[in-house]
């Protein structure tokens, strides 16, 4: 699939892989609107939550209205709305968890947040990860992009998100 030919773009995946800044990159490269579903999802950030109606509403009224975008998250309600109508969904992961939580931490410590904010992601990755508490029982992401694998970019790694970036395969 060549990325520089599409005009709506989901990316989506795990804590701390870079959604932000590969979809940030895109955008600018490609003239496309950057939307980020964290601003959707919460009210005042990461403090109040809107309810799910207005979520819901708010990602419907951007997906009716504009047609060149990239849009970043990973709250399954909201990303689910966005595979439909996306011509490319790249989705990041880490192979190893260990790894993951390496970048959590790391992300954690530069923009200042506690300790215990920064372990209590890890957790809540470990446990979405393998199926435990809140994520029992709730769809997978790759169990969601499984019916658009035609448009699905995998990328497991810093070297596939680098040529993705610079346009080789």
């Amino acid at each position: 699939m060549d990325i520089s030919t599409c005009k709506r773009i989901v990316t989506l995946g795990d804590s701390g892989r870079g959604k932000s800044t590969l979809s940030k990159h895109l955008s600018g490269k490609y003239n496309l609107k950057y939307i980020e579903l964290d601003d959707i999802f919460w009210l005042k950030k990461f403090t109040e939550k809107r309810t799910d109606e207005e979520q819901i509403g708010l990602l419907k009224d951007i997906l009716a209205k504009e047609n060149n975008w990239v849009i970043e998250g990973s709250t399954r309600h909201l990303v689910s709305l966005c595979l439909e109508p996306a011509d490319c969904i790249i989705h990041l992961s880490f192979k190893n968890i260990l790894i993951q939580w390496y970048y959590v931490l790391k992300r954690g410590f530069k923009r200042k947040d506690s300790l215990k904010e920064s372990l209590n992601l890890c957790v809540h990755l470990f446990k979405k990860r393998y199926g435990l508490g809140n994520s029992k029982g709730k769809q997978s992401v790759r169990d969601m992009i499984k019916p658009f694998s035609e448009k699905v970019i995998e990328l497991n790694s810093w070297e596939k998100i680098n040529k993705l970036i610079d346009g080789k395969k």
